[in-house]
């Protein structure tokens, strides 16, 4: 309440276009989208809600992307890291983006959540080297931490000065995890677009967040000299050129598959129900609805189950297999899916991840020469029994997931 600038420059980062200046010099990588405002904050200061609110509000609204540069100065998995991730859970089509903090030796809340996307510091420019005051994992629940990174230094953006009838026509800069928690989301905004426009299927669709984590991963480039993925980067820095073939304005050679994929109407229409279902909390709410994953893609996994694909190969190229899906919160059972990829001799190349929700096998193209098609297999380790057969959610027995490959 004493600054009135933080939330006016990360809008800014997140949808705005710089009207009289140099395309790119203070452009938003997702100018154009819309933004719902939810201000936190009076006169008095924190006012916030319980996270359910936000993230329901947004839900009604159409909003997939979350952007929260703002936590408390805690280490510890509160109430509200549980809540983010249990909602996530119940709501396939929500991804929070959260800032970690400005202290490299602690990591905050709600960052430390499972299932969002915290965001680190990188320098822009095309560095690739990293903010050095950026917090960084691992959380103490044993979590990587950061899931990307993106630019927080001299961030270029909208500026105010407090006066709503100023119209002050000013920007100013500023550095922080703040300001790479809306670039991150402003990235994936772009990759939503993507999604929902048919770069990657027949058909377009509103992905879950599972499948922009998958596709956010699958962007990203190693930063400094370690590889990703690390406590300090994540999976790195996203990068839309590794997505998109700008020479022939096609999607590069990826292929995508959703759980949570359906018909737009449908969706929409069961997002009503579900937040007018019986609860004095939107959390309630979307718990109560029991949610089968009817009029969905699936498949949607029991312990034990798996399933596979045949998918053919791109010659003379490695193959990069992300799996991605939403965990229970922390206290309940740590759901387990790995994937792996089956060569045609027999040979398994797989992931044994048993606390992180995004995985990644690689296959150099050295060890593809001679096969024109792998095998991609999910196997449902381990997946919590709730209350409810044949449910997904917190409380039931089935988990969806995302690949982007």
């Amino acid at each position: 309440q004493a600054d009135y600038r933080h939330g006016t420059h990360i809008a800014g980062t997140l949808v705005c276009d710089l009207w009289n200046g140099t395309v790119g010099e203070g452009t938003s990588p997702s100018h154009g989208a819309r933004v719902l405002f939810q201000d936190v904050v009076n006169e008095s200061g924190w006012s916030e809600p319980t996270a359910d609110w936000l993230l329901a509000e947004a839900l009604a609204h159409g909003a997939v992307i979350h952007s929260d540069s703002w936590g408390d100065d805690t280490e510890a998995y509160t109430l509200r890291s549980a809540e983010f991730d249990l909602w996530h859970r119940e709501v396939p089509w929500s991804l929070a983006f959260i800032a970690p903090g400005n202290n490299p030796n602690r990591f905050f809340e709600p960052a430390n959540a499972r299932n969002v996307v915290s965001v680190g510091g990188s320098l822009h420019d095309n560095s690739t080297n990293l903010y050095a005051s950026s917090s960084q994992g691992p959380t103490e629940e044993g979590l990587r931490g950061n899931f990307i990174v993106a630019p927080a230094v001299g961030i270029v953006s909208a500026a105010a000065d407090g006066n709503v009838s100023s119209f002050n026509d000013d920007m100013r800069t500023s550095s922080g995890t703040s300001m790479s928690t809306p670039m991150g989301a402003s990235v994936a905004a772009v990759i939503q677009q993507m999604v929902q426009d048919g770069w990657f299927t027949e058909e377009g669709f509103v992905p879950s967040g599972s499948q922009l984590r998958a596709l956010l991963a699958l962007s990203s480039d190693s930063m400094g000299e370690s590889s990703a993925p690390d406590a300090q980067q994540g999976w790195g820095r996203p990068n839309l050129a590794n997505l998109v073939n700008y020479d022939s304005n096609a999607s590069q050679n990826i292929w995508i598959h959703d759980s949570y994929m359906m018909n737009e109407s449908i969706r929409m229409g069961m997002i009503d129900d579900w937040l007018s279902e019986n609860g004095s909390r939107p959390l309630e709410q979307v718990i109560s609805s029991q949610w089968t994953g009817a009029n969905a893609q699936g498949p949607f996994l029991a312990q034990g189950e798996n399933v596979s694909w045949n998918l053919t190969l791109v010659p003379g190229e490695d193959l990069d297999v992300f799996l991605s899906f939403n965990q229970r919160p922390f206290g309940a059972v740590s759901d387990d899916l790995n994937v792996a990829v089956v060569l045609p001799n027999g040979t398994r190349i797989g992931t044994n991840e048993s606390l992180e929700g995004t995985e990644r096998v690689t296959v150099p193209a050295s060890a593809l020469v001679g096969f024109d098609n792998v095998t991609i297999e999910v196997n449902a380790e381990l997946v919590g029994v709730g209350n409810y057969s044949g449910v997904l959610g917190s409380d039931g027995d089935l988990i969806g997931f995302s690949l982007a490959i």
